[in-house]
């Protein structure tokens, strides 16, 4: 059997096997390729590098295990970004599945900082329905202290040191929502209304639906999918999910074009030889 011949038969199980080794090696081998922020990216780090020192920002996180790949590095890098600049934040969902999994990441980031609960940020946890979301965001934007109350430990919102005179929308310097599919509202009802800035976390899916927000100004930046996790990462000088994921994905994306390459090299041959045989 010739060369070009026993390429083309290669056992598609043989050929799983490579994809997965080459996807795995970014989990045991540290690698690094140059990965370039996107303008969406350097939008939501500089927004966040914009909030005036003591200025509060707002996170809505609605992602969960379904979507830990594409959204948890953009979470990791937000929060590391924010308890860095030891800028004050609050955080809520309306995912009930979705606080596990960000209480975790700040957690994680507030004991190497040594930021303290009530002071730096504060965690309201799974308060506006997914079908109420009209109403609730509208709601809290109007009078925060009165349509949140209470945090997840029980506390009044007036007696919380971050949120001392919080009244509504205009007391947070930036909203940062991050989910499959970011809370559209915070654009009609927060950002048309009180000029919060906006910035979406987003599954790169359903992004390319939200280019125009970015482009009429009304986000001021975007995180798409894993992408725009890593980028962020990178930003914020520390490499974690997002960047193991990209690298995954790119060294899968290269074993294919080598695969491609070879197919086709074998499939000229094949031709010229069948050409040759019939002269």
């Amino acid at each position: 059997m010739r060369w070009f011949t026993r390429l083309q038969a290669i056992d598609n199980r043989l050929l799983y096997c490579l994809l997965a080794i080459a996807v795995t090696i970014p989990v045991f081998v540290d690698v690094r390729m140059p990965i370039r922020p996107t303008v969406e990216t350097l939008g939501a780090y500089r927004a966040v590098e914009n909030v005036p020192p003591g200025r509060l920002v707002m996170v809505q996180s609605t992602w969960d295990a379904g979507t830990i790949g594409e959204c948890e590095g953009q979470c990791r890098a937000v929060i590391e970004h924010l308890m860095r600049r030891s800028q004050p934040f609050v955080i809520w969902t309306s995912n009930p599945s979705s606080p596990p999994f960000y209480n975790r990441i700040i957690e994680e980031t507030a004991r190497r900082y040594g930021r303290r609960y009530g002071r730096d940020w504060v965690d309201f946890g799974y308060k506006v329905p997914g079908g109420s979301l009209a109403f609730g965001v509208q709601a809290m934007a109007k009078d925060f202290p009165g349509y949140m109350e209470r945090d997840v430990r029980g506390t009044p919102v007036n007696r919380i040191p971050a949120l001392r005179g919080v009244k509504d929308a205009t007391d947070f310097d930036l909203i940062i929502t991050i989910g499959y599919n970011p809370i559209g509202e915070f654009i009609q009802f927060v950002q048309a209304v009180y000029g919060t800035r906006v910035v979406f976390g987003i599954a790169a899916i359903n992004s390319t639906t939200t280019y125009s927000y970015l482009d009429s100004r009304q986000i001021v930046g975007m995180l798409v999918g894993a992408r725009g996790g890593a980028e962020y990462e990178v930003l914020v000088g520390r490499p974690g999910r997002g960047v193991q994921i990209i690298m995954a994905q790119s060294f899968g994306h290269l074993l294919i074009v080598v695969l491609i390459v070879i197919a086709n090299i074998a499939a000229t041959a094949q031709r010229r030889a069948e050409r040759g045989q019939s002269v």
